[in-house]
């Protein structure tokens, strides 16, 4: 009986409580150069080429790299940003579209940590070393790829409908 007391009560209180909640919700306008990308991307392509989702995806990550620098980005600096783009560059150029008969899908598997041999863990672990020590992109390779991570990825994937595919590519990189 005491149990049932208590959520009634909390109940209670909690109605009590959010009726005063207000807020205002009002419509921001597009950005110009995402109105002018998804106009002409929905003239010139038919979707019954093109599914949707690519021209949206499509037009969203071009305004993503076209306005980086207007957002906050954890001090990710130009010569990072510059790094991981010829990264992008260069998984794009593997990736581009062939015959389905001319080549075998690369299949990659992600290992549980905890279940790596001692040689892969060595492996994985001099990897990251190597990243951390490399200076030449400044703090260093790691840390540029984790404050990329940290400034994009919880501004716009991260809790969104393109966090798997954005992390897809993340991985690759």
């Amino acid at each position: 009986m005491g149990h049932l007391w208590f959520i009634i009560a909390s109940f209670v209180a909690l109605t009590t409580l959010t009726q005063n909640v207000e807020a205002l919700v009002e419509s921001l306008p597009m950005p110009s150069t995402l109105l002018d990308c998804f106009g002409y991307k929905t003239e010139v392509v038919n979707v019954t080429e093109i599914p949707a989702q690519n021209i949206n995806a499509f037009c969203i990550d071009s305004f993503l790299r076209l306005t980086y620098k207007s957002r906050f980005h954890y001090n990710v600096t130009d010569e990072a940003m510059k790094w991981v783009h010829s990264l992008l560059r260069g998984i794009a150029s593997k990736h581009e579209r062939h015959k389905r008969q001319a080549i075998s899908p690369v299949r990659r598997f992600r290992n549980e940590v905890r279940m790596l041999t001692p040689a892969q863990w060595n492996q994985f672990t001099g990897s990251v070393n190597r990243l951390k020590n490399d200076q030449s992109i400044p703090p260093n390779r790691y840390d540029a790829l984790a404050l990329l991570h940290q400034g994009i990825a919880e501004a716009s994937a991260h809790g969104g409908s393109n966090f798997l595919g954005w992390h897809a590519i993340y991985l690759l990189v």
